[in-house]
């Protein structure tokens, strides 16, 4: 069953604890980008044995496991006399790299200064700035639940769980769904709240975990 949803959000994290999100995002992100290169490559063995003309329909035919990223960077629109085609080529290292690590200004503030952005598949992206971290899931089909299963998604989750907050920092991501949009029952309609980190929900998860505990 379909599902338009988003979710958006900027958490502050407290001070030295940037350096480690930011080292753990790179890791991570180097893991993904040598996992596409590599579908890339064994996806272009294949194909540039096929006719120019009928890649597109081999391209998506295929069956060798290859992640959607890879495939979607294969792939471009090309303007000819006849209109645009779709046309299949291998990808540059550079724009592999770029399709997963890149600086840019926030979309909102063009002029601000360029930030490091992770890019997710299903418009998702991860934005550090300062000792901000800004998730951003754009609105589409199932988009947060394919966000949350993404490599990177995985790896910044985690590392919020196991932050120790202070009174000064935290935050919290909101989202809506066509679900809830539609939602004729009171208080039905408006955005929610899909995560809080916060020093007073870190202790009140500790406390509850406690209790949970001493019934075993």
């Amino acid at each position: 069953m379909s599902c338009n949803e988003w979710e958006n959000g900027t958490v502050k994290l407290p001070s030295g604890y940037m350096p480690k999100l930011r080292a753990a995002l790179n890791a991570a992100a180097e893991k993904h980008i040598a996992a596409i290169t590599a579908d890339v490559n064994r996806a272009w063995d294949v194909l540039k044995k096929v006719p120019a003309a009928k890649r597109v329909n081999a391209l998506y035919s295929m069956d060798l496991g290859v992640l959607e990223e890879a495939l979607g960077l294969m792939v471009t629109s090309v303007h000819t006399d006849k209109g645009f085609v779709m046309k299949v080529s291998k990808p540059s290292a550079k724009a592999i790299r770029e399709s997963v690590i890149t600086r840019r200004a926030p979309w909102s503030n063009p002029d601000a200064p360029k930030r490091t952005v992770f890019v997710l598949d299903h418009g998702a992206s991860i934005a550090l700035d300062g000792n901000s971290v800004e998730w951003n899931v754009a609105e589409g089909n199932h988009n947060v639940e394919r966000a949350h299963c993404h490599v990177l998604a995985k790896v910044l989750f985690d590392f919020l769980y196991r932050v120790e907050w202070t009174s000064r920092s935290g935050g919290t991501l909101v989202g809506n769904d066509e679900y809830n949009q539609d939602s004729r029952e009171y208080g039905g309609g408006a955005n929610y709240v899909t995560y809080e980190f916060s020093r007073a929900k870190m202790l009140d998860n500790r406390k509850q975990s406690a209790v949970a505990r001493s019934w075993y």
